[in-house]
């Protein structure tokens, strides 16, 4: 149950790194924007791997039991959400409207 604590809490702070970087990274970031998002995930990671590594031991095996399937359900959550939320905006894509069609005509005219 340790390692499964150990592993839940790191996800959770990864995840929890991601969603706060928006608040870090400037909108007009361009294409590092992902780089630094992916970069905020994993210091999130590190540091949540830190702490639940300090914090296992003094947790009771119920508390620990608890803490380890409230932090499954916060994972397994923001997997869903993430992925309705591609969804969403692929969806969205595929309603754009089409471009507008240019006329072809001979240079002589």
């Amino acid at each position: 149950m340790k390692v499964l604590f150990i592993l839940f809490t790191s996800l959770f702070g990864g995840f929890l790194g991601m969603l706060l970087s928006r608040f870090f990274i400037p909108k007009n970031a361009g294409l590092a924007g992902g780089a630094e998002v992916l970069m905020y995930g994993i210091i999130g990671l590190v540091v949540a791997l830190i702490l639940a590594i300090f914090i296992k031991n003094r947790l009771s095996a119920n508390t620990l039991k608890t803490a380890t399937f409230v932090l499954a359900g916060f994972n397994l959550a923001f997997v869903i959400w993430m992925f309705l939320k591609m969804n969403a905006s692929k969806s969205e894509g595929n309603n754009s409207p089409e471009p507008p069609k240019r006329e072809v005509t001979s240079p002589g005219e």
